[in-house]
């Protein structure tokens, strides 16, 4: 039994069934089985979007507890931004959960701006001094978050996984 071998003549294209089956994969063909690190990274952002989608619902019902509250920012923000976030995370948790493509560009995208925003916040808004100190702990987590989010994506098994 010749696996790899083909009529004389006739060029790769007429080599046997079992020989396709046995050639390597190529980066442009799309895997079937998602890679376990973009599972871990699924599901990380499924838990972040729930936990926003809980935030919603909580500051809805403590909307006049809240409303008493000096805050630095309306309360009609605080929904807004736990909405848009909880929205986006599931479904950028849709996307890489399926493995669409958009979502390579999509989840850089999210994850870049959640990290901004969230930093935006707690910079302009949370007037805080306990900020002093846990900054630098928060600033590497964010920085290692991201490094983690970006090399699953940008990874080889990553990248073959969302191409089209």
């Amino acid at each position: 039994l010749k696996i790899l071998s083909a009529p004389t003549g006739t060029g790769f294209a007429a080599a046997t069934p079992i020989a396709r089956q046995n050639l390597p994969m190529f980066p442009y063909r799309k895997m079937s089985r998602r890679p376990f690190s973009v599972t871990l990274l699924a599901l990380l952002v499924l838990s972040f979007s729930v936990l926003n989608i809980y935030g919603f619902f909580w500051a809805q019902r403590q909307r006049d507890f809240l409303q008493a509250l000096p805050l630095a920012v309306p309360v009609w923000y605080l929904l807004l931004r736990t909405s848009f976030w909880g929205i986006v995370g599931v479904a950028i948790f849709w996307g890489l959960w399926r493995g669409q493509s958009w979502v390579w560009l999509g989840a850089q995208i999210g994850f870049a701006g959640f990290a901004l925003h969230y930093w935006l916040d707690a910079l302009l808004l949370a007037r805080t001094p306990a900020l002093g100190w846990r900054a630098p702990f928060e600033w590497i987590a964010t920085l290692m978050g991201l490094a983690c989010a970006f090399y699953v994506l940008y990874s080889p098994r990553g990248r073959m996984f969302f191409s089209k």
